[in-house]
């Protein structure tokens, strides 16, 4: 189903237990067929850093995939980004499958477009968009009653890149991140709240739900920073308030189904005061695809990757049904090194201790086997 396909994306990991041809990434081994832009460069770039290294990833991936159907021109690339893919070259652009309708990925792109679309179907919060040389912190506190905090977030962002959390304390060293001509979401930040994300997969006839996860979320550099999930203690803490995010789902998807998406992503709520609010559609595979597909080979069944495949080559999806009693750690540069147990996973995603690196990029991830979510105090 694989066999013949070139997976290009970011973490080798990413694609965990699934059989592709080769594999194209930014962070890799460069064994078993992977081919890794940090062991080109014997240095690892800051993915999320997309000012200063966005053209050089899409020139990496651009130069991979000339090279490689100049020497097979049957060779196919499955892209980890719907969207991304209209960063490449047209010529190059026909040799990607498992793609989907253009507009759905130009609207689900924009985080603006995609709040005021789903707005219309299920609960999202209350966001006002402003340029950004209007955006003080006095401005958000007279646009939004009872709160103290503010996420401030651009029409495109991905990772906590371009998403800020403005305070009274931060207001100097975030203000002067902001575009002054673009146009940024402003909403007010929900306290203790859970970050909720859900793998799905549409094919024609069928939608798929997987078991959800809370997103380790980390606010100390004012941006809303991921750092890992937790599948196993998601059914603690979410309670009742998993069937809402059951029930939300499938009204978006069933939306996206019918206007043509086919596919993987993933879909993310906050969750606070007993309701779940709607944030935003990835059309892409999620940073947690990897625990997922763990947990999926581990039961025997197809990975996420294979699950797409399917959704393109006109075969029926399975019902899935799956356990995932994990979490996972993802680990940056600056970080402390976190101490490993027995039982964990390692992805190192061709890490090493030696290879120079950029700053606040990602180095590798642990994947336990327990909950490690901590409720704040």
């Amino acid at each position: 189903m694989l066999e013949n396909i070139i997976y290009t994306g970011i973490k080798e990991s990413d694609f965990y237990g699934a059989k592709y041809h080769k594999s194209i990434t930014m962070f890799g081994s460069n064994k078993n067929g992977n081919i890794s832009l940090n062991k080109r460069y014997n240095f690892r770039f800051n993915h999320n850093n997309v000012i200063k290294n966005d053209a050089i990833i899409d020139d990496y991936f651009t130069s991979c995939l000339i090279r490689e159907t100049d020497e097979n021109p049957n060779a196919r690339f499955c892209y980890y980004n719907k969207q991304r893919v209209s960063h490449l070259p047209k010529i190059l652009q026909k040799y990607v499958v498992f793609q989907t309708d253009e507009k759905l990925l130009e609207l689900l792109n924009n985080k603006h477009d995609s709040h005021k679309w789903a707005s219309k179907i299920v609960k999202t919060l209350k966001y006002k968009y402003v340029k950004g040389k209007k955006i003080t912190y006095e401005f958000c506190l007279n646009l939004f009653n009872g709160f103290e905090k503010f996420v401030v977030q651009a029409k495109e962002s991905m990772g906590g890149a371009g998403t800020f959390l403005l305070t009274k304390s931060n207001q100097q060293k975030v203000l002067p991140h902001l575009n002054k001509n673009e146009i940024y979401s402003i909403s007010g930040y929900v306290e203790n709240n859970l970050s909720i994300n859900i793998h799905f997969m549409i094919s024609e006839k069928k939608i798929l739900l997987f078991p959800a996860s809370i997103q380790l979320i980390d606010t100390s550099n004012d941006v809303l920073e991921y750092c890992g999930c937790d599948y196993a203690g998601y059914d603690k803490y979410i309670g009742n308030l998993h069937t809402e995010v059951v029930r939300q789902s499938n009204l978006l998807l069933k939306n996206l189904q019918a206007s043509g998406y086919r596919g993987v992503g993933g879909i993310d709520f906050i969750c606070a005061d007993n309701k779940v609010y709607f944030m935003e559609i990835n059309a892409r595979y999620q940073t947690s695809t990897n625990v997922l597909n763990y947990a999926l080979k581990q039961s025997n069944l197809p990975t996420v990757n294979e699950l797409e495949a399917m959704c393109f080559l006109n075969n029926d999806l399975p019902d899935i049904k799956v356990k995932v009693p994990y979490s996972k750690t993802v680990v940056l540069e600056g970080q402390q090194r976190i101490k490993h147990s027995k039982s964990d996973i390692i992805f190192l995603d061709g890490y090493n201790d030696k290879e120079p690196l950029d700053k606040e990029v990602y180095l590798y991830s642990v994947l336990h086997k327990k909950s490690i979510y901590k409720p704040k105090q």
